[in-house]
């Protein structure tokens, strides 16, 4: 799962997730405030070995990649200090971000970067924390950020940091080829056995499709969001209180999700109605469902995709959240029934056959010639509740960003902390002009919501329908 994370990336789609944190620098300068920073990641790197960590490929690709670690780590090869122009507002702070976002990372050393940023307003500075997904998944991410951050804002930073344990030597090519040779051994049984699970998963979908005459798959029409993506990224960052989205979530026998695919369909809906291009039917939204096992260190990838119909279509805003609702379940449903397949014939498949194939994609701009499998990426990632603390500094916001890819310009990905939620959106230019409305629009669905919540007697009905 790791290892597919890898194979599609170009220069114009690096498939990487950012993490912007706002914190107070209460008048330190931004000397200080670098220097502090740089000592609590290092402080924090002996228990952090995924920061230390580096690929090496296997001769031939005849494997997957594999994590050693980096003999020659630097910390100060991965730390930049950058500042904005004035007024260092949310615009010019966004700008930098896509800037940073549009540089894929060197896989020659471990694959994560972090940019302090100073010159922002009202004695502010930012961290800008840049991962590749394939080191961390959204929960991966939050847990990362939080090992670097402290609970006690009076915890003693002046502390010289833990000794890093010495580097394992890396694997031989040798060594990578016997155990690539064992591992294709077995193909053939785990691609039989992967053959047999498939022709029973197609079978009760194909039963479900003829019972309910409506393919439980969504089908996603083709919008503005959809084709080939350049190298350009645009972001737009924003907030809404986390205690408005439960109130909306508590009126409607709802969940937090729901809530927010419901207001991301009212976003999209408004941007799209913009450019008169609102759908006649639902967007579809490839929405990443963590999965309850993950490795011992909390890091890599553990996750599914969840498929849903997003009511962009619908003008009523309680029917937009009943329907997001609804489609959510649904979505859940029909993973069941599909299990992990797409992750299992990942497995089976040779690693260079998957390389080529991804990169020919792009190359070759495919997206453009066939129906969408999805519209929109929408992560929803839970965040520290408490406020949190990074060398004495307090963190008063923090914005998630995700990848977008050739066929899905957009990426809305939404993070809970301290009471807010932040939502971080990313696209290509060409594709999504004007991406600043987005965020804004996002806030206006969570009001429009909050006010029929606080309605009374509609509150009510509501709720017992949808529940």
């Amino acid at each position: 799962m790791d290892a597919a994370f890898l194979y599609p990336e170009t220069g114009n789609t690096p498939l990487h997730v950012l993490s912007t944190l706002v914190l107070e620098s209460h008048g330190r300068g931004p000397r200080e405030d670098f220097r502090r920073m740089r000592a609590q990641i290092e402080r924090r790197l002996s228990a952090l070995p995924i920061l230390r960590r580096k690929l090496i490929e296997v001769p031939l690709g005849l494997g997957h990649p594999v994590w050693t670690d980096d003999s020659r780590f630097d910390l100060d090869a991965h730390l930049r200090r950058v500042a904005l122009p004035a007024p260092g507002g949310p615009r010019e702070l966004a700008d930098l971000v896509a800037r940073v976002a549009e540089a894929p990372l060197h896989r020659d050393r471990p694959l994560w970067e972090m940019h302090v940023v100073e010159g922002l307003s009202h004695q502010r500075f930012a961290l800008v924390a840049k991962v590749h997904h394939a080191a961390v998944d959204g929960i991966g991410g939050a847990q990362l950020l939080c090992a670097l951050l402290d609970a006690d804002p009076h915890a003693d930073h002046r502390r010289a940091p833990d000794p890093v344990p010495e580097p394992e030597p890396a694997p031989s090519a040798v060594a990578l080829l016997a155990d690539a040779t064992l591992s294709l051994g077995g193909s053939p049984l785990r691609g039989a056995r992967q053959l047999w699970r498939s022709s029973g998963t197609g079978a009760r979908l194909a039963l479900s499709t003829l019972m309910k005459r409506e393919s439980p798959l969504p089908s996603a029409p083709r919008t503005r969001l959809n084709g080939r993506v350049s190298s350009r990224r645009a972001v737009a960052l924003g907030s809404v209180p986390l205690a408005d989205v439960k109130r909306v979530k508590n009126a409607y026998a709802a969940t937090v999700n729901h809530v927010v695919l419901a207001a991301c369909a009212g976003a999209l809906r408004q941007y799209l109605g913009g450019h008169e291009e609102i759908p006649r039917q639902p967007l579809v939204a490839a929405v990443p469902m963590a999965l309850a096992e993950r490795a011992l260190d909390g890091f890599g990838n553990s996750l599914s995709v969840l498929l849903v119909r997003l009511p962009v279509h619908l003008a009523d805003p309680l029917e937009r959240l009943h329907a997001a609702r609804e489609a959510s379940l649904q979505a859940m449903r029909t993973h069941e029934a599909l299990g992990g397949q797409l992750g299992e014939w990942a497995d089976v498949v040779s690693p260079a056959l998957l390389a080529g194939a991804s990169s020919a994609y792009g190359r070759l701009g495919l997206a453009q010639h066939h129906r969408p499998l999805a519209n929109v990426v929408i992560s929803n990632v839970p965040g520290p509740a408490m406020p949190l603390c990074c060398a004495g500094a307090r963190v008063t916001a923090c914005h998630p960003i995700g990848p977008i890819y050739d066929g899905c310009a957009l990426n809305l990905t939404v993070m809970s902390y301290d009471g807010n939620i932040g939502i971080g959106a990313i696209a290509c230019p060409e594709a999504v002009p004007d991406l600043d409305a987005i965020p804004r629009a996002f806030a206006v669905s969570v009001a429009e919501l909050l006010q029929l919540a606080d309605g009374g007697p509609q509150r009510l009905a509501v709720a017992a329908i949808a529940g």
